[in-house]
């Protein structure tokens, strides 16, 4: 769901998972709930996934700060370790699109 809640089209589309090490519980629900908001407060294109959450932009920029809003929101609440992934489509042949469009596009040539 976008932050927003309106349709933004994005150049680019990233999947950004951030795991805090070495908290006092197996549980980090508690931890990316406070990510999310953080990226929420900042306007971000976001959805949230069950094992990352989905930033999109037309501004690389936009997805490089959501990185930084991601690890001070975990270094704000204690965490001392994180380990962070990025993954980005950068589309420039396509620049009107969005997250659900890579889906679409899958499922419908499934069946």
């Amino acid at each position: 769901m976008s932050n927003l809640g309106c349709i933004t089209m994005a150049k680019f589309i990233a999947a950004l998972s951030v795991i805090p090490i070495g908290t006092s519980k197996t549980s980090l629900s508690d931890h990316i709930a406070k990510v999310v908001e953080k990226l929420r407060e900042e306007g971000m294109n976001l959805e949230v996934t069950p094992m990352s959450t989905i930033i999109y932009s037309d501004k690389l920029e936009d997805i490089l700060k959501a990185v930084r809003i991601a690890h001070d929101a975990l270094r704000d609440i204690g965490v001392e370790r994180i380990d962070i992934l990025l993954k980005i489509d950068a589309r420039h042949d396509k620049p009107n699109r969005k997250p659900e469009d890579k889906v679409k596009a899958v499922l419908e040539k499934v069946g």
